[in-house]
């Protein structure tokens, strides 16, 4: 979503003789996060998401109760309208998540 969004509301008096001024303040308006989609396979574990979430950077961390620790999981490729990213199968356990700074 672009840094400025401009969002119309009509307010009406229904009184056409009266005219009618409305203040809005604090108002933020928000997308949903995009969704992720994983795939497992004998090459790994593909990660995908939509080419319209750009900006967001797939990170990887080992351990979710430390709030630092969170580092870009690799190179992620555009392909379809899709970005994705094949991991590696491991033993060890791995968090993933989609972060915009």
């Amino acid at each position: 979503m672009a840094d400025r969004v401009l969002i119309g509301l009509a307010v009406c008096s229904h009184d056409t003789t009266q005219m009618n001024e409305s203040i809005f303040d604090n108002v933020s308006v928000s997308t949903p996060p995009p969704e992720v989609s994983a795939v497992l396979s004998s090459d790994g574990l593909t990660l995908s998401w939509p080419a319209s979430a750009a900006g967001f950077t797939l990170e990887s961390n080992t351990n979710l109760s430390l709030a630092e620790g969170w580092i870009p999981a690799g190179q992620c490729l555009l392909s379809n309208s899709q970005y994705f990213i094949t991991l590696p199968i491991s033993n060890r356990a791995d968090f993933y998540r989609l972060h915009k700074p």
